[in-house]
């Protein structure tokens, strides 16, 4: 018996080591597969749209199966997952979240992505011109623009078929446009961020403005100003900008000591000037003329910095795109009587730079200059573009551009010049005759020509912005021959009007 036992005892040993044995031989099972992490988004990762239909895009590796909802309490029902879906948002504009539920087995994970629902175009409010305003050939476009979703909008303001502006806006922008007399549109487009685009247009006149008042007779130039940079303390480069201002100038020149000019030139507002050579505290003098003198000296100061000690002066981040660029077309002149003009430059950071007359068909680039001869558009006269846009090793700047009027006809020739009121005791002679007109640029002034004799060249004896001037002949028992000159803004001569005789008998 006691030996059954044993045997009964050893043969359960021998079976339950036989059962390990198989158990070893068979492996451990295999572990549980987990998710890895879920990334839903929505349109690819826009933050808009304008339709509440989407695209749904997941990367849910390991999972089984998937839900949506739009709420996180209203579910689809579970079903494999797809890397791009349809989708419908809740109605209605605003923030809108979509949930997604994975599960793989047991385990299961959520993810969450984001995006603003906005159906709405946006609201745009055309504050100058209005329509059925009159306004001058040079007038300020205003507009603002607002949206409940939106707060960046990029807009386009254009002038009848002609654009004069676009780029990014918040709430609004303005800028000035010149046009010729007549009936014109202005139209502005914006689009918010969604994609949703608003236009407000305005149909109204443009009138020639009046003459411009000339300054005091027989005054030499006066009210002059200059700047050195725009009033910069300090600069790195010994090339600088003259901001200049004067009443009454004809011709101007300059100087870095005050005692060697330069030669006289034609006024402007806006020249390119070397300073002297080295660093320190440098001086430009300025001074103009006229037919009645000189006016007084003013000057300006900078400090010439070493690049090295250069740590107040602006310079381009690194990185960063060419900015503050500006461009005026004949130093900011709002007239011009030749397509050929003078583009007045500046940018900061900027290798090179292009040029266009319409924004689309750019010239080459090339090196950056402060000053570049350039030639209008070619057609029939008014508004014209000059575009203007520089890039360095980093990336291209946003494009800067500026109007000017283009006029090539002189105001109208006058054919009623006629004496009014003589006064032998004040020795006076009034002359009067109807306007000129002049449909672009409009008529600055006439100047008044007188002569004993019709054969020989006649004298200027005074500029008038009105029709009617009184002179003081030498004899007012004459005889005295007199004709009148209309001249427009924008330097045209119309032709010399009907000459008179003052004779008292």
């Amino acid at each position: 018996m006691v030996v059954d036992k044993t045997l009964v005892f050893f043969g359960v040993v021998a079976v339950v080591v036989i059962a390990v044995a198989a158990l070893l031989t068979q492996g451990a099972p295999a572990a549980a597969a987990t998710m890895g992490e879920i990334e839903l988004k929505i349109n690819g990762g826009s933050l808009f749209t304008s339709t509440p239909t989407v695209m749904l895009s997941l990367s849910a590796p390991g999972a089984n199966e998937c839900r949506y909802s739009n709420d996180g309490v209203a579910w689809t029902d579970y079903a494999p997952p797809q890397e791009f879906s349809s989708w419908a948002l809740s109605a209605d504009d605003g923030r809108k979240a979509v949930q997604v539920q994975c599960k793989s087995g047991s385990e299961t994970k959520r993810a969450q992505a984001t995006i603003t629902l906005d159906s709405t175009k946006p609201e745009i409010v055309l504050i100058s011109p209005q329509n059925g305003s009159v306004v001058s050939t040079s007038f300020t476009l205003s507009f603002s623009v607002s949206d409940r979703q939106s707060s960046n909008f990029y807009c386009q303001g254009n002038l009848d078929n002609l654009q004069k502006y676009s780029g990014d806006v918040r709430d609004g922008y303005q800028f000035t446009v010149l046009a010729s007399s007549g009936a014109h549109t202005v139209r502005v487009a914006c689009t918010d961020e969604a994609g949703n685009q608003a236009v407000a247009t305005a149909s109204f006149q443009v009138q020639s403005p009046q003459p411009s008042p000339s300054p005091q007779a027989t005054v030499q130039p006066y009210a002059l100003r200059i700047s050195i940079n725009g009033g910069d303390d300090a600069t790195i480069s010994g090339f600088v900008v003259l901001n200049l201002q004067a009443i009454g100038a004809e011709t101007c020149r300059y100087s870095n000591d005050g005692v060697v000019y330069s030669a006289w030139e034609n006024y402007v507002t806006l020249k390119s000037w070397n300073l002297s050579p080295g660093v320190g505290v440098r001086t430009v003098y300025y001074r103009c003329v006229n037919g009645y003198g000189q006016s007084t000296v003013v000057s300006d100061s900078i400090e010439v910095i070493a690049p090295g000690q250069a740590t107040t002066i602006p310079m381009p981040s690194p990185g960063a795109p060419p900015y503050g660029l500006v461009v005026q077309i004949n130093s900011n002149a709002a007239y011009t009587n030749s397509k050929n003009v003078i583009l007045f430059l500046a940018a900061t950071g900027a290798d090179e730079c292009r040029y266009s007359n319409d924004g689309i068909a750019y010239s080459s680039w090339e090196a950056f200059a402060a000053e570049k001869d350039w030639t209008l558009a070619e057609g029939d006269d008014g508004a014209k573009v000059a575009y203007y846009q520089c890039k360095n090793g980093y990336a291209s700047s946003t494009i800067a551009q500026d109007d000017i009027l283009l006029d090539t006809t002189p105001p109208s020739k006058i054919n009623d010049l006629h004496l009014g009121d003589i006064s032998v005791q004040k020795g006076t002679v009034d002359l009067d005759w109807s306007d000129s007109t002049d449909e672009l640029s409009g008529v600055k002034d006439y100047k008044v020509y007188r002569n004993d004799n019709t054969v020989s060249r006649f004298d200027l004896v005074g500029t008038t912005a009105i029709s009617f001037f009184t002179d003081h002949p030498p004899d007012v028992m004459g005889p005295w021959y007199y004709y009148v000159v209309p001249y427009d803004n924008a330097g045209n001569v119309g032709e010399h009007s009907n000459i008179v005789l003052l004779q008292v008998q």
